[in-house]
């Protein structure tokens, strides 16, 4: 997730993930997913709740 969406996100908050904004892509730009936020978690609490366990494998490190 990005750092800025992670520190203003509140609870309610709808997020929207579109594609890149390349150009070069043919569909460059377009609405992919939405979310909405339910909960507020730390970095640490993040990193440390099962529900995320896979989200994490390979990475050293949760949330920027």
């Amino acid at each position: 997730m990005q750092p800025k969406v992670c520190r203003y996100a509140k609870i309610g908050n709808w997020l929207l993930g579109t594609d890149s904004v390349d150009k070069k892509i043919r569909r460059a730009g377009h609405f992919v997913d939405s979310m909405q936020v339910t909960e507020v978690l730390s970095s640490d609490q993040y990193n440390t709740d099962p529900r995320f366990s896979k989200s994490l494998s390979g990475r050293s490190s949760g949330i920027a």
